[in-house]
């Protein structure tokens, strides 16, 4: 972030023992202990946001792959033009 990057405050009541063990954890990590749960935050929200847009990517294009399978057009003009002179040079798929 830069110092233009507007800033907010962001709270959340836990209890003592897991702001113990956040605290504890940063200072290994040598970060303060917002620098500590900005980070492990945004990584998480990474990782959440990344495998829910694979998955309603990986069920779209599903769809659309089925879609043209069932009710695709056929060969486009070129492929269509193309096909007496492939079979001319290779002969007919067996």
């Amino acid at each position: 972030m830069t110092e233009s990057t507007p800033m907010i405050r962001v709270e959340a009541r836990i209890p003592a023992d897991l702001h113990a063990m956040f605290k504890h954890a940063a200072k290994l990590e040598n970060q303060t202990l917002s620098e500590f749960l900005t980070l492990a935050a945004t990584q998480h929200a990474q990782r959440v946001i990344a495998q829910v847009e694979v998955i309603r990517f990986g069920r779209d294009a599903s769809v659309a792959f089925s879609d043209l399978l069932i009710n695709g057009r056929g060969p486009r003009i070129r492929l269509a033009d193309a096909t007496p002179l492939h079979t001319e040079t290779f002969g007919a798929p067996e």
